[in-house]
């Protein structure tokens, strides 16, 4: 392999690595734009999915600057409202994960927030995917409803319709109030309730929102009191989304929802951002979300190039003593197989030296060619050009032979430099 040569790959290599650094710092500032772009105007349709932090930005339009909740929710917050908003399952979700726990909580996860809601906090929960939470408390969605039990409800015949109705007509329990600014649309993209179980003789459903498919009123959208809190479960992340946000005045219905909790400690968390806290690739993806971890292997992949391509073409480092007994043949071998012929072929003929040296011994001050017969002389003389410049046509493994040959012929003959013969 020629020294051209290497310098191109190594040019390739460090071309590679520059354009991974650029997607990389486009990455940071495509992030850091959308943040702020967002941060103007929490209703931007350019940031469907963020739906956490679009609640988290109209609440602090309310006056209810929440805290990022990061934490592991085993250990949730001593009092207050926590919002989750579910990402959707194709956009945030990676397929380890969801192969390895399809599930957003963790079983110990799931019995601490259920333990925290009935000592009198308030869960809003927007998923359509069934959780160990939702089936703790009664929830089953449709199409995971399991077989009727003793002292199970239906909701088919729910107490509010869409669409809203007026005030005349409304219920007493205000439920047509939240449905005000609603985007059916998004509403119908969501999950629905399958059956709803009380805990035993404790517990209270209240339908939020309804919606009518083939026919069947569905409830996407429900109040469960457990013991003194509440779980307020919405059957479709993109009613929080920022899309949903600007789509329709889905922010006034949420507003609602935060008014329910006046002087209560507000806390924002999502699914990827500290929702699920276990210590395996899948709850790091999740966690992380998809921009972090192309981020992370982009800088990777720069810091791998930088490391690599520094000494990418650059010759190994000679030893000062080859190894004896024949080792050199296997050093000029990984020489070879590394691609560098040159310095194979530089190995091989220090080794031929040394080894005339040892069957002539020169005397002190006189070169090698001198004690050589002409013939012997001539022909290291030829080695030595063909290994400093190598022919193009010439195989490199050629002069390679040639030399081994000699080295073998010096080690087994005691042939005088004179009856030396051309192997």
């Amino acid at each position: 392999m020629t020294d051209s040569r290497l310098q191109t790959e190594r040019a390739a290599l460090l071309l590679a690595a520059a354009l991974i650094a650029v997607v990389f710092v486009g990455l940071l500032v495509a992030a850091a734009s959308h943040r702020a772009s967002f941060a103007g105007r929490y209703a931007s349709h350019s940031a469907a999915a963020d739906g956490a932090r679009g609640v988290a930005l109209l609440a602090e339009r309310l006056g209810r600057p929440p805290p990022r909740l990061q934490h592991n929710l085993a250990s949730p917050p001593d009092r207050g409202t926590l919002i989750a908003v579910a990402p959707r399952p194709d956009a945030s979700t990676s397929l380890v994960a969801s192969l390895l726990d399809p599930d957003p909580f963790s079983p110990e996860e799931a019995e601490a927030l259920l333990a925290w809601i009935k000592e009198g906090n308030t869960l809003i929960l927007f998923t359509r995917q069934p959780t160990r939470l939702l089936s703790r408390t009664g929830i089953f969605l449709a199409g995971e409803a399991p077989e009727a039990a003793p002292g199970a409800r239906s909701r088919a015949a729910p107490s509010t319709v869409w669409p809203p109705p007026t005030e005349e007509a409304s219920p007493a329990s205000g439920g047509h109030r939240l449905l005000r600014g609603v985007s059916r649309g998004e509403v119908e993209r969501g999950a629905a309730l399958g059956r709803w179980e009380p805990l035993g003789d404790e517990g209270r459903y209240t339908p939020l929102l309804v919606v009518e498919r083939g026919g069947v009123r569905r409830d996407v959208a429900a109040e469960v009191e457990v013991g003194e809190g509440r779980l307020i479960w919405v059957g479709s992340p993109f009613v929080a989304s920022n899309l949903g946000l600007s789509r329709a005045d889905n922010g006034l219905w949420i507003a609602l929802l935060l008014d329910r909790e006046p002087g209560r400690p507000l806390f924002i968390d999502e699914f990827h951002h500290g929702f699920v806290h276990r210590r395996n690739l899948a709850g790091y993806l999740r966690r992380s979300g998809r921009w972090v971890v192309v981020a992370q292997l982009a800088l990777l992949g720069l810091l791998c190039g930088w490391r690599f391509g520094r000494r990418f073409g650059e010759p190994l480092p000679t030893p000062l003593s080859p190894p004896e007994d024949g080792g050199f043949q296997t050093l000029a071998r990984v020489y070879h197989h590394g691609g560098h012929e040159e310095h194979a072929l530089g190995v091989l003929m220090d080794e031929l030296e040394r080894a005339l040296r040892r069957r002539y011994a020169p005397p002190r001050g006189r070169d090698l060619e001198a004690t050589l017969a002409p013939a012997a002389a001539e022909r290291l003389a030829m080695l030595r050009r063909r290994v400093q410049a190598p022919r193009e046509a010439e195989p490199l493994v050629d002069v390679a032979s040639s030399i081994t040959r000699w080295v073998a012929q010096l080690d087994q003959r005691g042939a005088a430099p004179h009856d030396f013969k051309e192997g």
